[in-house]
């Protein structure tokens, strides 16, 4: 998920974005992909409208038995 999900951002400056990713059913291992960031300005080249940044997932398999590190 992102936050926040779309938006503005002026000319000149910035705009945090928070990504959440999620392993929940996914098995261990390596996965890609590109988050696409859709813009009508004069980056990275004009008539470019889209930034792809390459996103990495590593999903380990963690066989602990207690979580919260209590032995």
């Amino acid at each position: 998920s992102f936050a926040p999900d779309s938006g503005s951002t002026s000319g000149g400056t910035s705009t945090a974005v928070s990504v959440t990713l999620d392993s929940d059913g996914l098995a261990a291992g390596e996965y890609t992909t590109y988050l696409c960031i859709h813009s009508n300005g004069s980056q990275p080249a004009p008539g470019e409208s889209v930034v792809a940044l390459p996103v990495v997932f590593n999903v380990i398999e963690d066989n602990r038995i207690f979580w919260n590190g209590f032995e």
